[in-house]
Parts: structure tokens; sequence; C-alpha cells
């Protein structure tokens, strides 16, 4: 008897906290949600499925994923992230190589930008640094010149949570320009960029452990296929040839 009031109580307890399904969501980070956006539309073409895609700085979700999100993809803006999580507990699978892609600084005036228009008193936006690798590099190359703690102290900086955030705030007019990723600009489609004097940014990718379904991993195989490539590049990416 007791044994038959255990296991009907265990079978409550599964009726009421089923084991929770693997994840069919992608984390993708802000400089490659356009691009990951349009990779995820076309693949619904060929499947009739896509994944849902979750979107923000590649340090936010990377602490999502730390702290238990159901994320079954981790697409990062750089690598530092991904091996954050690794160093915090082996997190993800193998992490790959994506692709790259510049730093741009984009206005919506009809000209180039000249990098000397951040001495000229406007205000510039950036994605937050401690959290977006774009921001980190704007952040790079304002100290490198010399502008980084002058822009603090004027209050001249406009720091978001993410780059496509940076976009919009140029694109409100609160600020003038912009750090920025080229796919960014790609998505607005207006105003004029200029590619910044920087190394390329490498973005990375993995799966998550114990997170990811199989029908997860079939897009995780198609954003890094040749059928994908086409996509990769419109959007401003360099990526090898598979």
């Amino acid at each position: 008897m007791v044994k038959i009031k255990t296991l009907l109580a265990i079978s409550l307890l599964l009726l009421l906290f089923p084991a929770a399904p693997r994840a069919d969501v992608a984390a993708v980070a802000g400089g490659l949600f356009p691009c990951v956006t349009e990779l995820a539309a076309a693949y619904k073409e060929r499947t009739g499925w896509a994944p849902e895609l979750v979107g923000s700085s590649s340090g936010k979700l990377a602490r999502q994923i730390e702290a238990g999100a159901p994320f079954g993809i981790y697409l990062s803006a750089d690598f530092c992230w991904p091996d954050y999580l690794n160093s915090k507990g082996d997190f993800l699978e193998e992490i790959i190589p994506l692709a790259s892609s510049p730093l741009v600084l984009w206005w919506l005036k009809p000209e180039a930008p000249s990098p000397s228009i951040i001495n000229n008193g406007i205000r510039i936006a950036l994605a937050d640094p401690d959290a977006a690798p774009f921001g980190r590099a704007a952040k790079n190359y304002l100290q490198e010149e010399g502008l980084w703690q002058e822009l603090l102290r004027k209050k001249r900086l406009v720091i978001t949570g993410t780059v496509l955030l940076s976009a919009l705030a140029v694109k409100s007019g609160a600020a003038a320009a912009g750090f920025v990723s080229l796919s960014a600009v790609k998505k607005l489609k207006t105003g004029s960029y200029t590619v910044l004097p920087v190394p390329l940014l490498s973005h990375a990718g993995a799966i998550v452990k114990g997170r990811a379904s199989p029908r997860l991993r079939d897009f995780w195989n198609y954003l890094r296929s040749d059928a994908a490539l086409k996509i990769w590049r419109d959007w401003g990416f360099e990526v090898r040839d598979n």
C-alpha cells in the first residue's frame, strides 16, 4: 500500500511539474541578430520550422546562460564571452568561429563620417563596453586616440545595451554618430559609415550543453553550411568557404 501511494505521489508530481523540454531557443548577440534573423527565415523556408531567437549583448546572454536560461545555441560577437562561460563551468560544446566583421562609425548624413567628427562636440553612441564586444572595441579605439576620458567627463557618450540600440540612438537623434556593427548599418539602410582602423571582431558560437534539441542542432549546422554563406556576406560578414 505504501509503495502504491509513493508511485501515485510521484505520478502526481510529474503531472504538476513535467520535465522541462529541451530548448529551441538561440541566444544571439546584437551585432549578429539581423543576419541570424534572416538565416532563421531562410531555414524555415527549407524545413518548415525555425528556432526562437533572443537578442542582447554577448555578455548579458552569457550571464543568463550561466544562470540557467534555456538557450540551446549561443552566438557571441567575440570569443571572450564563450571562453568566460567555459571557465565558469564547462557550459558549452566546441566553440567554433563563425565570421568576422568591422567596427564602423556611422551617422545619418550622406557623406562618410571622418573619425575627426568625434572632436566636434557631438554626442557619440556605443554599446556597453563591459558586456558588448563592439562597445569594448569602440572604447579601446577611443582610449588609443586619447579621447575616452574626455568624452566621459563631458558626458558626450551615449552608452546603450547593444550595438543595435546604439544605432537606434543615432537614428532617434539621441546621438549624432555611433560606433556600430556593419550589420546594424545594413539593417537601417540609411546614412553612411566609415570602417575604423581596428582589428575585425571575430564572432563565435556553440551549442549549450544539455539544452539543444536535435532540430536546434540541425539549425546550428545550417548556420555553418554553404547554404548560409551568401546571407552572412550580404550582411557584411567575412566568412570562409566551408
